[in-house]
């Protein structure tokens, strides 16, 4: 199958809405929790910091919501004006983003409505700003949510068919947004909770995803797994029963014990002051996610003085795990670099081994 018609992720969406998002819309359509609404936000911030962000749900929108009726005079006759409300952004006069969320769950008298908004970027007369975009998403229509575009709505605009994001990229993206170093470590492991519904006809064969074919009550997404870190980041203020519950109520059973047999194993890692102060004797895990949970970590509270322990000491981890290393430190991740970055780009351990190992810098990286 090309791959262009399974889908193409986030980020290569969104450059195609910063390209033509002005003149023609785009519907985001993918798994639920996939990072279509958020994670388009902050890249699309990321490229238009001077526009304005507006937020619409379409679910909860009624007619009047987009527009009210005012009463003109014109020449001693009455007449009835209709006005958009601000929410809208038209009163603006400036550039706005627009994200129309979960259209396809929009009552079709607020899809009618709006239709003249996200085609001709007006409504009652009134046109946005040229350089405003719009842009909606909505979730796949086999995902049984109820999300349902007339042909004729469909065949106005253009859709983009997003895949999930692979447990790589969940991690590069991770690595930047503050996500547990657990998680992380634990997502390098298990590929099959990044997997879609699309990809496994019985949902037996992946207990971990949300599947239409069988009712879960929760079940593991990005969006899910963000707030599991959460938890785990307070793993210390109550007992593991209680983690555990309350994992099993984010991401489901299967995961939550998947998660938390991998977190009692954590003990058994080496502590940043180990690694500080021998790098060529600390432990090193012998499982690759038990290297990911110590690189994270290690990432999360590298400081400059100790920037060369760790690379003595990352060096005696898994060539793959390295990789991993390399690519979340020198690549963007939904426009972003790490901002730890620079301590390491600047280190000459580091930068000889970047080098030894056919890592390449960008100009704008080192």
């Amino acid at each position: 199958m090309n791959t262009a018609i399974e889908g193409i992720n986030l980020e290569q969406a969104v450059q195609a809405i910063i390209a033509g998002g002005s003149q023609r819309t785009v519907i985001l359509q993918g798994d639920t929790g996939s990072g279509k609404t958020q994670g388009t936000r902050v890249m699309l911030m990321n490229a238009f910091p001077k526009h304005k962000f507006i937020q619409m749900d379409c679910p909860a929108l009624d007619v009047g919501d987009l527009m009210i009726p005012r009463f003109k005079d014109m020449e001693g006759n009455d007449y009835v004006q209709f006005v958009p409300n601000e929410r809208l952004g038209l009163h603006l006069k400036e550039p706005v983003i627009v994200n129309i969320d979960e259209i396809g769950k929009g009552s079709r008298s607020i899809q009618n409505a709006l239709r003249p908004f996200i085609l001709q970027r007006e409504l009652n007369g009134i046109k946005l700003h040229p350089d405003s975009i719009i842009y909606c998403t909505t979730n796949l229509g086999a995902e049984g949510l109820g999300d349902v575009l007339l042909p004729h709505q469909r065949n106005s605009v253009t859709f983009i068919k997003l895949r999930k994001s692979t447990n790589l990229e969940f991690i590069q993206w991770g690595a930047l947004n503050n996500i547990n170093p657990l998680i992380l470590g634990w997502a390098k492991e298990e590929p099959a909770l990044f997997q879609s519904f699309t990809d496994v006809p019985n949902p037996t064969d992946n207990p971990y995803i949300y599947h239409p074919r069988e009712e879960r009550e929760q079940f593991t997404t990005n969006r899910s797994l963000a707030a599991a870190s959460f938890w785990v980041d307070k793993r210390d203020e109550f007992d593991q029963e209680t983690l555990t519950s309350l994992l099993v109520g984010t991401i489901g059973a299967p995961a939550a014990l998947n998660l938390m047999t991998f977190i009692s194993l954590a003990a058994e890692f080496p502590s940043i002051e180990s690694i500080k102060q021998d790098p060529f004797s600390a432990i090193v895990p012998s499982k690759l996610n038990g290297q990911c949970y110590v690189l994270f970590r290690a990432m999360a509270a590298m400081e400059r003085d100790w920037v060369d322990q760790w690379m003595d000491y990352a060096t005696r981890l898994n060539a793959e795990v390295m990789a991993v290393f390399a690519s979340a430190i020198l690549n963007r991740a939904n426009g972003e670099v790490h901002p730890k970055q620079k301590l390491f780009t600047t280190n000459g351990k580091f930068t000889d081994w970047a080098v030894a190992n056919r890592f390449l810098f960008s100009a704008d990286k080192v």
